[in-house]
């Protein structure tokens, strides 16, 4: 189904204790897909959802050795005045936001997404909504990061939203694309092919093309530590550094492993 679209979301959220939840099994569901043009994107609850919900769209934002990073995009709690079920769209006009990986959150309201701040207290995301529950609540900061869920939330029950100018992310992402942020670690044995370091992956590929060309099996990982990992030694000695070029890396492994066995 990779790349097809996405028209309906559905699941069920149920009541969990108040305050803040780092890992919120039952008060939020949370679902990646793919956005091509943001302006043809909305999000909408079905109206006949029996618990008053919000939406949370975010920017899942791909960082450096593989995951993402959840930067808020736009919130909603009420489709219109007295409406029980909430919609949310990229905010109109706003050239900031291009195809990519995004999520939405739906929650029952009440319930809010936190970053955290300074001194890892829990900070909002986004801006009160208006006084009449309506409109899109937009970031306080488009830089700030989803650590954290807070809320009382009292009901639950099943949901469905409805989707509009989305779809699957494609199945062919992170299996043989070095780089990708859905590729596994290159230093953990993966079934997917390629790695999340593009040189990293492309160094052990050149090496042995099994491990983009089928999965990224334990010898692909064991590559990786050798050829990948390097450590600048210290001056002016560095014991490990054998071949004494400056690093401890793949080469200097090689002289150990070549000198295995028992000492004569």
């Amino acid at each position: 189904m990779g790349g097809t679209t996405l028209a309906r979301m559905s699941g069920r959220v149920s009541a969990a204790p108040a305050g803040f939840q780092a890992a919120p099994t039952d008060m939020v569901d949370m679902f990646m897909f793919q956005v091509t043009t943001p302006s043809a994107f909305t999000a909408t609850v079905d109206p006949t959802t029996p618990f008053e919900t919000s939406l949370w769209l975010f920017w899942l934002k791909p960082v450096s050795g593989g995951g993402f990073e959840a930067r808020p995009v736009a919130g909603n709690n009420a489709k219109f005045v007295g409406a029980t079920y909430s919609s949310v769209s990229f905010p109109p006009g706003s050239t900031a936001y291009q195809s990519g990986v995004y999520a939405i959150a739906i929650t029952q309201r009440g319930v809010r997404p936190f970053g955290y701040d300074g001194t890892g207290s829990p900070v909002e995301l986004f801006a009160a909504p208006a006084i009449d529950d309506t409109g899109l609540m937009l970031p306080i900061s488009t830089e700030a990061v989803l650590r954290i869920w807070g809320g009382e939330p009292t009901t639950g029950g099943a949901y469905a939203v409805e989707a509009e100018g989305a779809t699957f992310i494609p199945l062919t992402t992170g299996t043989g694309q070095c780089g990708s942020q859905f590729a596994g670690s290159c230093f953990e044995q993966h079934s997917t092919k390629g790695c999340d370091d593009v040189a990293c992956c492309t160094t052990v590929c050149q090496i042995d093309a099994f491990c983009c060309g089928a999965s990224w099996d334990a010898l692909c990982a064991q590559l990786a530590f050798q050829n990948c990992v390097i450590f600048d030694c210290p001056d002016p000695v560095c014991p490990a550094d054998l071949n004494d070029d400056g690093q401890v890396d793949g080469s200097d492994l090689g002289i150990m492993l070549s000198a295995w066995g028992p000492c004569s």
